[in-house]
């Protein structure tokens, strides 16, 4: 199912068989702040002293101060040449005296260094003193692709090339940018750092193409065991050939402590076969909050703009998308597949989504899990088990959630959910039409496609009528001509020949007053009620004390309708 990462010292806990049930059951898809114990260290040996190996007073610590950048080697401003450094700017590692990095020479070599094993950098402390050009110019066009031959660009090695050699240190950009980014292997662990167990945060990376055949990230292609990823910009396209692109990570898996992304923004363009996610390609025992997507993201199974997909545990709160998302099953505006244990919360999605199997505004597919006081505001098209908030919802609890965009499916499909099983969901509504033509219908609700045995309260939906101008595609082929004039053949319905049918009339199913017709809440459902409302008591304060205290009513917002309260 994954491509798992193998420890030398232990496997990963991956829970292939979740995920290999969920796939298998498809038919023809803030921060609080983090901080370390400080050390510091006035020489640049690269070893780091502690108060147990040289205990010292409060004056002497109040002393060691930070060499300024100002005072460090190396000159600013230049492409990379294709070298390497032999030292760093300055600085001896430590918290409060970092290695200092101001050219690329120097950023190469702590690639090498990282690569090569040497033991006396591992758990140190670096920084940016300068912008950091790698390859100079556009490197990518509009579509994402490289501009120029391959061969004219200088290949980055990936700082912690595997998990074998991983980063395992804290880098800080110190709000600096690196651009000209050019990774191209046919292996894993993919992107401006390989495989690491570290802290990046305050960097932004631009202009940048990175591809290969697994784990391929804008930022780092595999973030390992209490991983912390935060305050960073990739404006990078990302290509995994087969499995797990992500336009900041690729893959992070957490075992004792969890991986977390925090404040992270990104750009560009993410594909891969299998999990591609606009932050995160998939991942387990990961945090992911206040994030955003503008990166188209294209993929076969498991594609969706912040994470394609999951499985063990995850939480994914404050995140949006707004980058059109295209992929085969399991397509989300913010998860792709869930796999079990976790929330979606108080996340938006604003871009177009399209899919075949499993698609939803928010979430495609999801097993166990919640989401809850999400909101989609775009159009969702896919061919079976496709809606606004969720594709396909097994022992799912959806609360507080609502979709002011249309759906383009005829096979279970919903407002708010395409297919549900034995959930639990309340205080919804929908003022998204069905654009599907009516002849292809079934299983086709405002509110559910198929509902069964789910406990359900507070649905609210606005009617949609459709006539016999929305009629208009041809359900089966006819095999016996009918006169054109025959409005009854057995328990179909016939309409006037149009110029694609020449001498067959187009039919439709079932036969019904094809003059008005009223699409239902539920297309098919055991249980459960929606109440219609019109958009003037949707938009009214009376409306929003219905819903409950998790929305507000805000006229200028939302063309009106009801708002969550953290929107």
């Amino acid at each position: 199912m994954f491509n798992k990462i193998i420890r030398p010292a232990a496997a990963l806990p991956i829970a292939t068989a979740i995920l290999s049930a969920l796939i298998a059951c498809e038919s023809p898809v803030s921060t609080d702040g983090y901080s370390w114990n400080i050390s510091s260290s006035d020489n640049n040996s690269g070893s780091m002293s502690s108060e147990k190996d040289s205990p010292k007073s409060s004056s002497s610590v109040k002393e060691s101060k930070e060499v300024p950048d100002t005072d460090c080697e190396g000159e600013t401003g230049k492409p990379w040449n294709g070298s390497t450094a032999k030292k760093f700017a300055c600085g001896s590692g430590s918290e409060g005296n970092p290695y200092v990095i101001k050219t690329a020479e120097q950023l190469a070599n702590l690639s090498y260094v990282i690569g090569a094993g040497d033991e006396k950098y591992k758990g140190k402390y670096f920084k940016l003193g300068a912008d950091i050009i790698l390859n100079k110019g556009e490197l990518i066009d509009s579509a994402g692709m490289p501009l120029d031959s391959t061969a004219d660009y200088l290949k980055w090695t990936p700082i912690g090339k595997s998990n074998e050699t991983p980063f395992t240190g804290h880098f800080d950009g110190n709000g600096h940018t690196i651009s000209g980014l050019f990774v191209s292997t046919k292996g894993i662990y993919n992107g401006l750092f390989g495989y690491c167990e570290c802290t990046i945060k305050n960097l932004t990376v631009e202009n940048s193409w990175i591809t290969g055949n697994d784990h391929s990230g804008g930022i780092a292609g595999a973030i390992g065991d209490g991983a912390v990823l935060e305050n960073i910009t990739a404006k990078v396209s990302v290509v995994s050939t087969y499995t797990n692109a992500g336009g900041i990570v690729g893959l992070a898996e957490g075992i004792s402590n969890n991986v977390k992304i925090n404040n992270v923004k990104s750009y560009g363009k993410v594909r891969s076969q299998r999990f591609s996610g606009g932050i995160l390609g998939i991942g387990s025992n990961v945090e992911i909050k206040n994030v955003k997507n503008y990166a188209k993201v294209t993929g076969n199974h498991g594609t969706a703009g912040i994470v394609g997909g999951t499985y063990i545990y995850a939480a994914t709160s404050n995140a949006e998308n707004v980058g059109e998302i295209e992929g085969s099953s399991n397509v989300g505006g913010i998860v792709g597949i869930f796999g079990e244990t976790g929330t979606i919360k108080e996340s938006r999605n604003s871009g177009k989504i399209k899919g075949h199997l499993a698609v939803g505004g928010i979430l495609g597919m999801g097993k166990d899990m919640s989401v809850q006081s999400v909101a989609n505001r775009a159009e969702i098209t896919g061919s079976s088990r496709t809606g606004g908030i969720v594709g396909d919802a097994s022992n799912l609890k959806v609360e507080d959630v609502y979709n002011t965009g249309d759906i383009y499916c005829a096979v279970s499909a919903g407002g708010i959910i395409g297919m549900n099983w034995n959930g639990v969901t309340r205080n919804a509504y929908t003022t998204g039409k069905n654009k599907s033509i009516p002849a292809n219908f079934k299983n086709v609700g405002l509110m559910i496609g198929v509902n069964e045995s789910t406990t359900l309260a507070d649905y609210y939906y606005i009617v949609q009528e459709v006539s016999d101008t929305t009629w208009s595609a041809i359900l089966d082929e006819v095999t016996d001509p009918v006169p054109k004039e025959t409005s009854d053949y057995g328990n179909i319905v016939a309409v006037d020949t149009v110029a694609c049918c020449e001498d067959y009339p187009i039919i439709i199913q079932p036969a019904m007053n094809i003059e008005k017709w009223e699409i239902p809440a539920f297309g098919a459902s055991d249980g459960g009620i929606a109440l219609p409302k019109t958009s003037e008591e949707m938009k009214s304060k009376d409306f929003v004390e219905l819903l409950g205290s998790e929305f507000v009513y805000d006229s200028k917002k939302n063309d009106g309708y009801p708002v969550l309260k953290w929107e």
